[in-house]
């Protein structure tokens, strides 16, 4: 059982936070490190004012033998 939280504090909510970082991945960006066989295909960002700070955004492609060799081990399963 977990103790009570200290008074005054909100509690955080799992689930729109999930939400949250599940949503980017759904539509193909990349939100961290790329995992082996693949590498981040860097794209400029729609905002102008994360484009000033220079933010990127990254989408997942296959990185050469490697890629095609995940992906074939990928689909043997």
């Amino acid at each position: 059982m977990l103790p009570a939280p200290p008074t005054g504090s909100r509690p955080v909510r799992a689930a729109p936070l999930r939400a949250q970082l599940a949503s980017p991945t759904f539509y193909g960006w990349n939100t961290g490190r790329p995992p082996h066989g693949y590498r981040a295909k860097v794209v400029p960002r729609p905002s102008p004012v994360k484009v000033e700070k220079g933010k990127t955004k990254s989408r997942l492609g296959p990185e050469g033998l490697k890629g095609q060799t995940i992906t074939q081990i990928a689909h043997w399963r």
